[in-house]
């Protein structure tokens, strides 16, 4: 999911991918420099909000900093597939 204001539907610049397999996220952050659209995107793990981070072990989700603002979700979608399968839910 890219995350847009509400107001004037723009992006916020940054969004979520859920994968489908743990070990997805790890190749990701062990891949190093990642660029969409020609921006420096920067992907981390993502933690629930309520959530102590040395509590959770494994997730599947990651945070994606540094998106341009004409970036869609299916170009986020297309490009971190090729790490592993991308949830829908």
């Amino acid at each position: 999911m890219v995350m847009k204001d509400p107001t004037t539907r723009r992006s916020r610049g940054f969004g979520f991918i859920t994968f489908g397999d743990p070990a997805s996220v790890d190749k990701v952050l062990a891949h190093g420099t990642h660029e969409l659209d020609g921006k420096k995107i920067d992907p981390k793990v993502a933690f629930p909000r309520r959530a102590h981070p040395k509590m959770v072990t494994r997730t599947k989700k990651i945070f994606v900093g540094g998106l341009s603002a004409p970036t869609t979700l299916e170009d986020v979608k297309s490009y971190f597939e090729q790490f592993g399968p991308v949830s829908t839910s």
